[in-house]
């Protein structure tokens, strides 16, 4: 693998809720929405969270999935992600297992 290839799937990588976003993502449950994804990705981002709080965080995770998140990683080849589609949908893309081994080999 390129150099070239691996750089925008790094940089993607780069932040932590991206990180995070691709140690939930894994291919058994993919395609899932948007929706149902902010809910679980909130929960083990906030787990602690008293109830009265969580749903102002799967807000949160939901809109940075929507407008940041997930466009960079889709920029990347990481995940196929079209927001245009009812509520959005998270697949995989062309690089998702190079991007799954590079975190493996990160831990």
């Amino acid at each position: 693998m390129t150099d070239s290839r691996l750089d925008p799937i790094l940089g993607a990588l780069a932040h932590p809720r991206r990180i995070a976003v691709m140690r939930c993502l894994t291919s058994e449950y993919l395609p899932i929405p948007v929706p149902s994804f902010a809910t679980y990705l909130a929960l083990s981002l906030f787990a602690d969270a008293e109830a009265d709080d969580f749903e102002e965080f799967r807000s949160e995770v939901h809109d940075s999935l929507y407008h940041v998140h997930l466009p960079i990683l889709a920029e990347a080849g990481i995940v196929d992600y079209d927001p245009d589609l009812a509520d959005g949908v998270i697949d995989e893309g062309p690089e998702f297992e190079t991007a799954v081994a590079l975190l493996e080999a990160s831990e």
